[in-house]
């Protein structure tokens, strides 16, 4: 299984330039412009099959890498100590719902559920669910490659979950 993690696929790739045609006026960030700019927002997202509206937050690289780690259990067809591709397997079981847990936020970005939380939100209206997973997706760079790639990995065994209700 060749995994995504280390991996950040986008729809298109971002403007970029050789070196030699960068001009003076470019804007070129330092190492504290990037730490303090102010990157991650909200979104208030309409959500009538639950009678009204949520915000969706941008979530940071660390909390997306611990994401998709989350996303993995250990296959237990398979002993971990072997250096196997099929020691680990995808848990595709409520993923949308553990990524609506991890995104929808108060309006200052701090998360309204807890991973543990993901399992009760999966039982709520699917429609509602999908419309806050296709903006958390948009928001934080999940394309259809991403989820994809998630698919293939995940083998024959895709209903394979850890039974955990962590997000």
């Amino acid at each position: 299984m060749e995994s995504d993690a280390g991996k950040c696929v986008m729809d298109a790739p971002p403007d970029v330039q050789d070196v030699e045609d960068v001009t003076d006026d470019a804007m070129v960030l330092d190492a504290q412009q990037i730490l303090t700019a102010q990157d991650l927002g909200v979104v208030l997202v309409d959500v009538p099959e639950w009678g009204g509206q949520v915000f969706v937050r941008m979530v940071n690289g660390q909390e997306r890498d611990e994401f998709e780690a989350r996303q993995l259990h250990q296959n237990q067809h398979v002993d971990a100590e072997e250096d196997s591709e099929d020691a680990y397997v995808q848990r595709l079981a409520n993923f949308r719902a553990r990524l609506a847990a991890l995104t929808i936020s108060d309006k200052n970005g701090k998360p309204l559920f807890t991973a543990d939380q993901a399992e009760a939100l999966g039982e709520k209206n699917a429609a509602a669910l999908c419309r806050v997973y296709n903006v958390a997706c948009e928001l934080n760079g999940f394309t259809q490659a991403d989820v994809g790639e998630l698919v293939k990995n995940s083998g024959s065994d895709r209903s394979a979950d850890s039974g955990s209700a962590s997000a």
